[in-house]
């Protein structure tokens, strides 16, 4: 059976991930998490880098925010 990416030792994936971006594990962290159960492992191994959560809902959307950074998630 040929390799996968499922298979990848995690060096080589961070590797990989490094070339996303100097900041890769905090801008795409909810991104890989979707990606597949292998992923989303790695993913949660990572320490967070962030001091601040809130989250706040209204009847239209939940908004959370990591510090400064907000994530809307909206009811169509």
């Amino acid at each position: 059976m040929p390799p996968t990416i499922t298979n990848m030792p995690v060096h080589v994936i961070e590797k990989i991930g490094s070339n996303l971006g100097h900041d890769y594990r905090g801008n795409y962290r909810f991104v890989l998490r979707n990606v597949c159960k292998s992923f989303r492992r790695l993913v949660d191994s990572w320490t967070p880098k962030f001091n601040k959560i809130s989250i706040y809902s209204d009847y239209q959307r939940i908004t959370v925010e990591f510090d400064d950074t907000k994530c809307r998630y909206y009811h169509f």
